[in-house]
């Protein structure tokens, strides 16, 4: 204590510590997004869907609503303003979904802070970062969240620009680095006419000597460990080969991955198509293990008023997936969405969302297929259907086949959606 009286004495005595913000009255912001609320099946068969046996893409390709698991993320948000004229953010956001409750965001970034590029947003720390979402199926179908730094919204004129450069944790949450690193860009709003742009996305994921390094040196564990097993004759070794275990082979490098996308907006729709190599959705956190292949998705979305009261949202999804290992069967999968909303007032609406999702195979292997249907009936702070925060009730059925196995879940439950 003594030492830091001591310090800010020194610092004040020398200037340093001179007053050099100013604070804005209301410069404390609370944010945030979620989703809390009860589910009942009876075999606790909560969310339906068609696995595509690679990732969690899969996970909501028949539609969210009345279908996805509970959650929220809590951003609080500290805006500062400068006597230099720049404009501060430092944000925290905490979250926390079915693993648990982790730090998410930490931040702190600058606008204002070159003449010529106002508006350029300069930030370092960890971020939700490059993200592109889409609504029906919760899907972030571009991503690389980590921690590192970034300048997002220079005007190049005919686009705004974005980059980034960013690192992941072990486990994705913490500060322990990983190894994997990625740098992406972004070019957005390119017009194209009056009521079309075009967005050019580019990421690239690479990792440093320790991935391969700890890869290798985890294979050499596993090796003398199946030779001691294999000289001493355990029982463990002897039910690993009834098994039809092998001797573990030497580690392979980790590749690098990349993404290239491109989304066209018009007319209140979204197209996007998007390739990816060695990844799915993200270059960057891939220390769980990733794709060996290349994934092409290409999706359209959008909404429609089709009167006063009544509108409709639609998702349509393809992905083909192409596996370097000719052991592993290529998949080629297909999803479609449809929310119909009829709003009976200002506070009042009815939702019927449809969603249908099939993963097909090549070779003797069978599809992987899943519907389901749900009926929700809504109390909402506003009369349009982004109008949050929202009550919901509803019953959601359908049907999911993975692996020859079928299932037909029915799922009442309740919930409030939220984002501030």
């Amino acid at each position: 204590m003594k030492l830091t009286k001591i310090a800010l004495t020194c610092l004040v005595a020398t200037g340093i510590a001179a007053p050099q913000i100013a604070f804005a009255d209301d410069s404390f912001e609370f944010h945030g997004y979620a989703i809390f609320g009860v589910n009942y099946e009876k075999d606790n068969n909560e969310v339906i869907d068609a696995k595509d046996g690679v990732s969690d893409d899969d996970i909501y390709e028949v539609g969210k609503l009345g279908n996805q698991a509970s959650g929220g993320e809590f951003l609080f948000l500290k805006k500062l303003e400068g006597e230099n004229g720049t404009k501060w953010d430092i944000g925290v956001m905490y979250e926390n979904w079915g693993w648990g409750t982790g730090l998410k965001q930490a931040w702190a970034g600058a606008s204002n802070v070159f003449e010529s590029q106002p508006n350029a947003y300069v930030w370092a720390g960890r971020r939700f970062n490059a993200r592109y979402l889409q609504n029906l199926n919760d899907y972030k179908a571009i991503w690389a969240d980590g921690q590192g730094a970034g300048v997002s919204g220079v005007d190049l004129g005919f686009a705004n620009l974005d980059l980034s450069f960013v690192q992941t944790g072990q486990d994705g949450i913490n500060n322990t680095n990983s190894g994997f690193f990625a740098g992406t860009s972004k070019l957005s709003d390119i017009k194209l006419s009056d009521d079309v742009s075009l967005d050019l996305i580019a990421h690239y994921g690479f990792t440093n000597n320790s991935v391969d390094d700890n890869a290798k040196a985890a294979a050499a564990d596993a090796q003398t460990a199946w030779d001691n097993g294999a000289t001493d004759n355990t029982f463990a070794h002897q039910d690993a080969v009834a098994a039809g275990a092998t001797r573990p082979g030497d580690a392979g490098e980790v590749e690098d991955a990349y993404i290239l996308a491109a989304v066209v907006k018009a007319w209140n729709q979204k197209l996007l198509v998007r390739y990816s190599d060695n990844a799915t959705s993200d270059v960057l956190n891939r220390q769980y293990g990733y794709l060996h292949g290349s994934r092409t998705y290409v999706s359209l979305e959008g909404g429609r008023a089709l009167g006063d009261s009544l509108s409709v949202d639609y998702l349509l999804g393809y992905t083909a997936t192409d596996f370097d290992d000719a052991t592993t069967a290529d998949t080629n999968a297909a999803n479609a969405i449809v929310r119909p909303m009829y709003q009976w007032n200002d506070i009042h609406s009815t939702w019927l969302e449809a969603g249908y999702s099939v993963v097909d195979f090549d070779g003797d292997q069978e599809e992987n297929e899943a519907y389901k249907v749900t009926l929700s009936q809504n109390i909402a702070i506003g009369g349009v259907a982004w109008s949050r925060p929202q009550l919901r009730f509803y019953v959601t059925a359908g049907e999911e086949t993975n692996n020859g196995v079928t299932e037909h879940p029915v799922i009442a439950g309740a919930a409030f959606e939220a984002w501030w």
